[in-house]
C-alpha cells in the first residue's frame, strides 16, 4: 500500500492536516447563519439542525474549569504522541492512521479552547423530544474512531503494544 515507512507517515500528516482543516472550516462557516439555526432535517421523530454553540465544557457538555481541561488535554496528547510512535515502530498502520484521526480531532477542539475559550458546537439532533448535546465534526471523528479504535484493539490482541 505505501512504499515506505516515509511515504505513509507523510500520508498521516495530511490526513491530520486535513482533519483539522475542514473542522475549523466547518466552524468558521457556521459562525455565518442565521442565530436560530437552519434545519436540515426535520420530521415528528427525528431533527437534525445546524445550529451555533460555545461549549466551554468537555465532552457531552460535562464541566471541568478551564485550566484543568487544558492540562488534561496535553496529558492525553502526550500519551496519545507515545503511544502512535510505538505504533510507527511496529509498522501497524491501521493503529496509527486511527490514532492520527483522533490525535488530529482533539487538536482542532483544542485551538478552539486554546483560542476562543471554548470549543465551536453545531450539530444539533433531537430524536422524539431529547435533544442529544450539540456537537461538531471533530467530536464525530473522536467518537467514530475511538469505536473503532476499540473493536480493532479487541479484535487483534497479538498486536498490542
Amino acid at each position: 500500500m505505501f512504499r515506505s515507512a516515509r511515504t505513509f507517515k507523510l500520508f498521516l500528516f495530511i490526513l491530520g492536516i486535513a482533519t483539522v482543516i475542514f473542522d475549523q472550516t466547518t466552524k468558521f462557516l457556521i459562525k455565518k447563519i442565521p442565530e436560530t439555526g437552519i434545519f436540515l432535517f426535520k420530521t415528528d421523530f427525528l431533527n437534525l439542525k445546524f445550529q451555533l454553540a460555545h461549549n466551554p465544557f468537555i465532552a457531552f457538555s460535562l464541566p471541568v474549569s478551564r485550566p484543568l481541561i487544558l492540562l488534561l488535554s496535553l496529558i492525553i496528547f502526550g500519551f496519545l504522541i507515545y503511544y502512535i510512535q510505538q505504533s510507527f515502530k511496529k509498522n501497524n498502520l491501521w493503529r496509527s492512521t486511527l490514532l492520527i484521526l483522533i490525535i488530529s480531532a482533539a487538536f482542532s477542539n483544542f485551538l478552539d479552547r486554546l483560542f476562543f475559550k471554548n470549543v465551536i458546537d453545531f450539530i444539533s439532533i433531537t430524536i422524539y423530544n431529547y435533544s442529544w448535546p450539540i456537537f461538531n465534526f471533530a467530536d464525530t471523528v473522536i467518537v467514530i474512531t475511538t469505536v473503532v479504535f476499540l473493536i480493532y484493539e479487541l479484535k487483534n490482541p497479538e498486536k498490542k503494544l
